[in-house]
């Protein structure tokens, strides 16, 4: 008995950690800074991430506050 409960247990503690990364940006997520749609490329400080606008090549770099995670 004890074993089952171990394995719904583990299976149940994967999953909160998965879903706990979902609502975060993470890089290679899509959002919108200043109306138009860019990827996240790369971001090394938390509050400070680089964008990379879909179609461009040039870097911006924008504060967490600035953008919104598109779902």
């Amino acid at each position: 008995m004890s074993n089952i409960i171990s394995k719904i247990y583990w299976r149940l503690r994967i999953i909160q950690l998965a879903l706990r990364w979902v609502f975060q940006i993470n890089l290679g997520d899509h959002v919108i800074y200043k109306g138009r749609r860019c990827i996240v490329v790369n971001g090394v400080q938390k509050p400070l991430w680089y964008l990379r606008e879909l179609g461009a090549k040039v870097r911006i770099e924008a504060e967490q506050s600035e953008f919104k995670k598109v779902s």
